[in-house]
């Protein structure tokens, strides 16, 4: 038994998605479980800003995220290469949402010696099956002021 997951699903990475047996007419088998998981709906980078002429934007991490759907009723944290991050390149973010529809995706914590983005929340509007791209999060450099001695006199 061969299937294809559902519009909109994909089968978790290492379940065996194909069971072949040697089926004669009138017998059962029982083939357990399978699984599908909602292919992911949103997809965002983090940056410091600077671009590569080759590459694009140079991807800076990790960072924390507050998805929120548009009628509040589904809200949680999203950290580059956490567990609801499904994209494994530090800087570049993708989410399984539970719907469609508005969301709210706001940058809670930047990268260490980053400022947050600015602006740090975008809104976006998801149709299922149908990745929604939200393009960079840019959170450019602290500069650290440094109190010494005026090296000039």
């Amino acid at each position: 038994m061969c299937e294809n997951a559902p519009a909109g699903y994909v089968f978790p990475v290492n379940q065996i998605t194909c069971a072949a047996n040697n089926l004669k007419q009138g017998t059962t088998l029982d083939f357990g479980t399978f699984y599908v998981n909602p292919v992911y709906s949103a997809f965002w980078g983090v940056s410091n800003g600077f671009v590569d002429p080759v590459q694009g934007y140079y991807l800076i991490g990790p960072s924390t995220f507050k998805v929120t759907s548009g009628d509040q009723l589904y809200s949680y944290d999203v950290v580059d290469n956490g567990v609801n991050d499904f994209n494994p390149v530090l800087g570049k973010i993708a989410v399984k949402l539970l719907k469609a529809g508005a969301w709210s995706v706001c940058e809670t914590q930047p990268p260490s010696n980053h400022w947050n983005a600015n602006p740090p929340c975008t809104q976006i509007s998801v149709a299922s099956g149908e990745p929604a791209n939200l393009g960079y999060f840019i959170n450019h450099e602290k500069q650290v002021y440094y109190p010494g001695p005026n090296p000039i006199r």
